[in-house]
């Protein structure tokens, strides 16, 4: 509900009485980049992946916090080490979205729009936001919305989606949606 500090106040809370919440470490991975603690995602989500070793979706986490932070390296080379599969080729894309190789990324981010549109349409709308193309950006979201996929609870947490909330779009999807369009979070510069 764009109360993204609250939230996190919150999950800090429940891991003082379960240090071993998995899910909590994965929560914080997401909204912490929406309040610019991007080392602090990025602990969360290497906890995370401790507790869960095989987890793709801890990774993809990692990924999108150093794709975020501008470290395309680091998220081409945290992608790599997941083994081959839907995830991997989320992380891929995400990766290379931030990077110099457009010729890769958009070979990326079609091959997941091939085989996962129905299940990640958000995160295409994401990979899109980090492309700074806003109209795609708007298409998947909408497409989100119509897949009913549960990641559009993240808009008002996803510094890479807020790049584009004074965009007239961006209050037209959250009142679909039932959100508001205020929040604490902070957008990407």
């Amino acid at each position: 509900m764009g109360k993204t500090q609250q939230a996190v106040e919150v999950i800090q809370h429940g891991l003082s009485s379960d240090p071993l919440c998995l899910s909590c470490y994965d929560y914080l991975a997401r909204l912490l980049p929406g309040l610019g603690r991007f080392g602090e995602a990025e602990q969360a989500a290497r906890k995370a992946m401790q507790l869960e070793p095989g987890s793709g979706f801890a990774r993809l986490h990692l990924v999108y916090i150093e794709a975020m932070h501008g470290e395309p390296a680091a998220a081409l080379q945290t992608a790599q080490q997941q083994p081959p599969g839907m995830w991997r080729d989320l992380m891929l894309a995400f990766a290379l979205q931030v990077g110099s190789d457009r010729v890769a990324a958009d070979k990326a981010l079609q091959t997941v729009i091939a085989e996962q549109a129905s299940t990640h349409a958000y995160y295409i709308a994401e990979m899109y936001a980090l492309r700074r193309d806003p109209d795609n950006m708007f298409k998947w979201l909408e497409r989100a919305r119509a897949n009913r996929d549960y990641s559009v609870q993240l808009l008002l947490t996803d510094p890479a989606i807020l790049r584009y909330q004074h965009d007239p779009r961006f209050a037209e999807f959250c009142k679909k949606v039932g959100l508001p369009t205020t929040t604490d979070a902070k957008a990407l510069p």
